[in-house]
């Protein structure tokens, strides 16, 4: 999914996802640092990296209701 913030947690370090889906982010610790996906109209999902060099990460719809729409 293009677009996709993905930030190392704790950190101001973090990038975007490009058209495939496909992302680099440089770490200084990659056996401890933990990786935070997040996209509008999705749960935010966390993954510890664990030393991995290749991830794939699904996110699943945060599917809220309104009670009232203004127009």
């Amino acid at each position: 999914m293009p677009g996709v913030n993905i930030q190392v947690k704790g950190t101001v370090t973090g990038t975007l996802s490009d058209i495939d889906g496909h992302f680099t982010v440089q770490v200084a610790s990659p056996s401890s640092a933990i990786l935070v996906f997040s996209f509008v109209g999705y749960k935010s999902i966390e993954i510890p990296l664990a030393g991995k060099t290749v991830l794939e990460v699904k996110l699943e719809a945060d599917v809220t209701g309104l009670d009232e729409v203004v127009v």
